[in-house]
């Protein structure tokens, strides 16, 4: 694709991508692909696109060329790795591991420490 290719939606495909984007189980990723399809669709340029939607030129054409090869199911993204959420983490405990003798740091201490290295 190039600089003043426009993608080409049918009304059909307009509507789908309207009530995804108001879908409430869409993930926001996906919205926001629909959004830059249907911004695009509209006549906004690439470059106007990556400034709306702060992502690479790279990414608008890969969402395009997406479109174009899939539809709306090759927008969403393909199984993978995931960021583990902070309660699904498990850190090793650290008070067993701990030697006799050593007390825990109170918070007025570390607050200290901390103060006197940032002077």
């Amino acid at each position: 694709m190039n600089m003043e290719t426009l993608i080409h939606l049918s009304t059909d495909e307009v509507t789908l991508l309207r009530q995804t984007i108001r879908s409430t189980t869409a993930s926001l990723i996906l919205k926001r692909r629909c959004q830059c399809l249907l911004y695009c669709f509209h006549g906004l340029s690439i470059t106007e696109l990556t400034t709306f939607f702060h992502v690479p030129q790279r990414t608008i054409y890969t969402w395009l060329e997406q479109w174009e090869k899939g539809r709306l199911s090759a927008l969403l993204d393909e199984p993978g790795r995931s960021i583990q959420s902070p309660s699904t983490v498990s850190y090793p405990s650290y008070r067993q591991s701990e030697p006799s003798g050593v007390r825990p740091i109170s918070p007025a201490t570390l607050r200290q420490f901390i103060s006197k290295e940032i002077l």
